[in-house]
């Protein structure tokens, strides 16, 4: 299992201890360099889309399962879906209240982890806010996944 942390002052994600950048491409392929199985190689490219992942993360005592998609090399978007709960247990039978389920199981084990609580609380988000940026526990409604993400200013 990879662990990853993150430095609360600065925002910096660490993967087994080692910087993990992943602002483009570039970055990603060398912070994911000393891994020892094949995700460098687990590329799915579809009209210049070019999406990593194929691995997982523990991240506050908790399963996740990353994704990053690039464009031209630049980061288009990212995510980390819970990859433990009643919606990865379910499959195609998980609900609208195995997904509240998860959310609120993830939203207090990163609440204990970072020893605060959210600082904002909305219909499908809980939103943990430093200076350099938030930790967003999300969900999506096409369908039943948990997601953590680290979101820059």
């Amino acid at each position: 299992m990879n662990d990853l942390t993150i430095n609360l002052k600065s925002g910096d994600l660490f993967l087994n201890n080692f910087i993990f950048k992943i602002d483009t491409e570039k970055n990603y392929l060398n912070s994911i360099e000393h891994l020892d199985h094949s995700s460098r190689y687990k590329v799915l490219e579809v009209n210049g889309f070019k999406k990593y992942g194929g691995y997982d993360v523990c991240f506050a005592g908790v399963i996740f399962g990353p994704e990053f998609v690039y464009k031209a090399g630049e980061l288009y978007s990212k995510y980390f879906m819970l990859g433990e709960g009643c919606c990865v247990t379910n499959g195609w039978d998980a609900t609208e209240q195995d997904q509240k389920k998860d959310r609120v199981f993830l939203t207090n084990k990163i609440s204990n982890f970072l020893d605060k609580k959210p600082d904002k609380k909305l219909k499908s988000r809980d939103v943990f806010i430093y200076e350099w940026g938030e930790i967003v526990v999300s969900i999506t409604h096409r369908d039943y996944y948990v997601m953590l993400n680290f979101n820059y200013y």
